[in-house]
């Protein structure tokens, strides 16, 4: 048995309850993993493991809710006193920063961006609910941002997922396949890193 073989066998149990529950793991990968699990659903998907609009919409659902929850959380008095310690004072004077420097507190800005540059997601939400952004406010721009996000990464991961059937049905090879995948992911988490470098150089000037 080959490396990669034994590999696949080690998470076999765990994507064999992913494949049998796409709901619920599209739902709590929106909730709490981020875009590199949703990524592996799309994935799982394009491989013909359950529809691809399971992910759309319950990664959306997932992603959605937990927003709402962190920027409900910074509307919390409580939260206010948290950030006049040293470490949280640091965090938020950069993301007050980045709104009025880089989007200029423009709401749907500020949700986009943070969606996509590693760090800064959280911290964002928890801002605007300690500046009191409406709630009306709020809910339309996250669910546009939202939708967004989850069409471009389900989309991207889809389309890995594609290439890779393209990939070993042309070579018939399982390890140039997964090279393509690798390759693909290095890029777009070099690309993320790229923008938060650009963007934080911005604050800078």
């Amino acid at each position: 048995m080959s490396v990669i073989e034994s590999i696949f066998k080690l998470f076999e149990p765990f994507v064999n309850i992913i494949i049998a529950h796409p709901i619920l793991a599209s739902l709590l990968g929106g909730l709490f993993a981020g875009e590199e699990f949703t990524l592996f659903l799309a994935f799982l998907s394009s491989r013909g493991y359950y529809p691809i609009w399971i992910v759309y919409v319950f990664s959306f659902i997932g992603v959605f809710i937990m927003d709402f929850l962190f920027y409900q959380f910074g509307r919390l008095k409580i939260v206010h006193k948290f950030f006049r310690f040293k470490f949280f004072e640091k965090a938020y004077s950069f993301i007050n920063l980045f709104v009025q420097k880089i989007t200029y507190n423009h709401k749907f800005l500020i949700l986009l961006y943070t969606k996509f540059i590693v760090g800064t997601r959280l911290i964002s939400l928890i801002y605007l609910g300690i500046e009191k952004t409406s709630y009306r406010t709020f809910l339309i721009t996250d669910f546009l941002v939202t939708l967004l996000w989850t069409i471009v990464i389900v989309t991207f991961g889809y389309f890995i997922g594609k290439g890779y059937s393209i990939l070993y049905n042309i070579f018939k090879s399982v390890q140039i396949s997964l090279v393509f995948i690798f390759i693909m992911l290095l890029l777009f988490f070099i690309f993320r890193r790229w923008v938060r470098k650009i963007l934080i150089q911005s604050q800078a000037l």
